[in-house]
């Protein structure tokens, strides 16, 4: 299970994990918080040169925005099925 406290709230869920597979309801879950706390943002995966997935970074849009019009970076969503690597 995953818990943690933001803004005096109390969050908790229960994840399944896989060897080294991260439940895909962990994305939905942090997504959620972020809502609920009014927080903009989504996951995006991070590859090393196309090379699978090396993490997982949460931005807001204009965090997105920045990386991409500079081209520091190259960020897709994330779909349940690039949550398994």
């Amino acid at each position: 299970s995953l818990a943690f406290t933001l803004n005096g709230t109390r969050y908790s869920t229960d994840l399944s994990f896989d060897g080294d597979w991260l439940d895909p309801n962990f994305f939905k879950f942090v997504e959620s918080v972020a809502v609920e706390e009014g927080l903009e943002g989504r996951f995006y995966p991070l590859s090393y040169y196309g090379y699978g997935t090396e993490g997982y970074i949460f931005l807001n849009n204009r965090q997105f925005e920045a990386l991409r019009s500079q081209q520091l970076i190259i960020l897709n969503t994330v779909e349940e099925s690039d949550v398994r690597h």
